[in-house]
């Protein structure tokens, strides 16, 4: 199939193969609510004008003459902005996200923990939510648990990040299980950083925590 011929395909797997085209990078047999949820959350990583151009392209079918005029540039500015976008969205980290979903690229990491030796196994177990993080690998049959996740996983900002990190808080489960009294009382984290918090963990699919009402 052409390149021009994707972006007739259903949105957003038009968006999907025409990052991946001509590359080694494999793209998800069908489009699950998991998948949706990790091309949302990669999307979310994009700034605000690649992610409008992508959208109006991908999504509206647009051409790049017509989103030229609305942001006000030159078709060729567009297609800059379309490409740096690619860019991100191939980075490895990321295409594991549209390639296996959020709670899919968990299972993808547990699995790989499973099979990795100790010292490997450890720090993949780790990240991935494994119940035993003491040895870093898990039994057979055995699910990640996405509550011992270390808050690196959220891609907070500096700022919010080092704000949990001063409060003593390590893991998901530990910032998820927070009222609003005490979310309120995390020294230095103002709106913007609970309203950081609560982005990444929605993003992440985590629901009814009370860090909801910065969303």
């Amino acid at each position: 199939m052409k390149k021009k011929d994707l972006l007739k395909e259903p949105y957003p797997i038009n968006l999907i193969k025409t990052a991946a085209y001509n590359r080694e990078l494999d793209v998800p047999e069908a489009l699950s609510i998991d998948i949706l949820a990790g091309v949302q959350y990669v999307l979310s990583l994009l700034d605000e004008r690649q992610q409008e151009v992508l959208r109006q392209r991908y999504q509206e079918r647009k051409s790049y003459a017509k989103i030229a005029e609305s942001f006000s540039v030159t078709k060729e500015r567009i297609c800059q902005l379309e490409y740096q976008a690619f860019v991100k969205l191939r980075k490895p980290y990321n295409w594991n996200f549209l390639q296996y979903g959020v709670w899919g690229y968990m299972e993808h990491l547990y699995k790989e923990a499973y099979q990795c030796g100790y010292n490997e196994g450890y720090t993949l177990g780790y990240r991935s939510g494994v119940h035993d993080e003491r040895i870093g690998i898990l039994g057979e049959g055995d699910k990640p648990d996405p509550m011992k996740q270390p808050i690196v996983e959220l891609h907070l900002s500096v700022r919010a990040l080092n704000c949990l990190r001063n409060a003593g808080f390590t893991t998901l489960g530990e910032i998820c299980a927070l009222d609003l009294e005490q979310i309120q009382k995390i020294k230095s984290l103002g709106i913007t950083g609970r309203m950081d918090v609560a982005g990444a963990l929605h993003r992440l699919g985590i629901r009814h925590t009370d860090w909801e009402k910065y969303l």
